[in-house]
């Protein structure tokens, strides 16, 4: 089976090729987005938490870890050439509308403290069996590219749910599969590709940085905290800063 991508190996690169492909960022890309920042983060700090027995990330306690997670989370997403600085930062504060009420807290924070360290499992337990099944029921895995066998799995998922035929609307795998976009980034065939682009934070994170006592609210200290690299600016350090807000979708992978 053919599974190369012939592009320039990056976090940013496969993020704008899975996502944008070839376009300009639009709203029905956010979540996924924050998906792939969230499980690229928690793999920088898998990885460091191995390179070395000295490591920052070895001596981290669980909320020092979680308050880590989230700023490279944050980092990643500001460093992607292809957001525009307002894009950057609404992403990063996009809070969630669920009917009237709007949630306070940004959901950025909420994937990466409640599902930083999940996501890998989520995706091996959910789209893994189904790519399998799917492969072997329609003989897709026949020298197909990576990216030919993951619009032809979307294909089939959408006509399967919609009982239509025809081509899946735009965006459909985006807003009904949202976590999808961490196999089609990171996965090659039924497993993480070998040859991925190696987890490097955009900077690296301090212990002597990081508060030895619990904050009261996670999310409030990192926002409260956090500065794009480059700059002493915390965008998000008062309740002026502006936040979008994302409204309620109904979503296959339960998100």
């Amino acid at each position: 089976m053919k599974i190369s991508m012939s592009i320039s190996d990056s976090f940013g690169a496969r993020v704008e090729s899975a996502l944008l492909k070839g376009g300009s960022f639009k709203q029905p890309m956010t979540r996924p987005l924050m998906l792939l920042a969230v499980f690229e983060a928690n793999r920088i700090l898998l990885a460091k938490a191995t390179a070395a027995k000295n490591d920052n990330a070895k001596s981290m306690r669980p909320f020092q870890r979680k308050i880590a997670l989230l700023a490279i989370a944050m980092d990643l997403i500001y460093s992607l050439d292809f957001l525009s600085e307002s894009e950057k930062l609404e992403i990063i504060g996009k809070t969630r509308k669920e009917g009237t009420k709007v949630d306070s807290k940004p959901v950025l924070a909420k994937l990466a403290f409640h599902r930083g360290d999940t996501l890998q499992k989520e995706v091996e337990a959910k789209f893994i069996p189904m790519m399998k099944k799917f492969m072997n029921e329609t003989g897709q895995d026949v020298m197909q590219s990576h990216e030919e066998l993951c619009n032809a799995f979307c294909q089939n998922k959408y006509e399967k749910i919609s009982g239509k035929s025809g081509d899946r609307p735009k965006f459909w795998e985006l807003r009904r599969m949202p976590l999808f976009a961490v196999y089609r980034v990171y996965y090659r065939g039924f497993q993480v590709d070998g040859d991925v682009f190696p987890a490097e934070a955009p900077r690296e994170i301090q212990m002597k940085d990081m508060p030895s006592k619990r904050p009261d609210d996670l999310s409030d200290y990192v926002f409260g905290t956090w500065a794009p690299i480059g700059t002493d600016v915390k965008p998000f350090a008062n309740d002026e800063a502006a936040a979008g807000t994302a409204q309620d979708e109904a979503m296959e992978d339960g998100e």
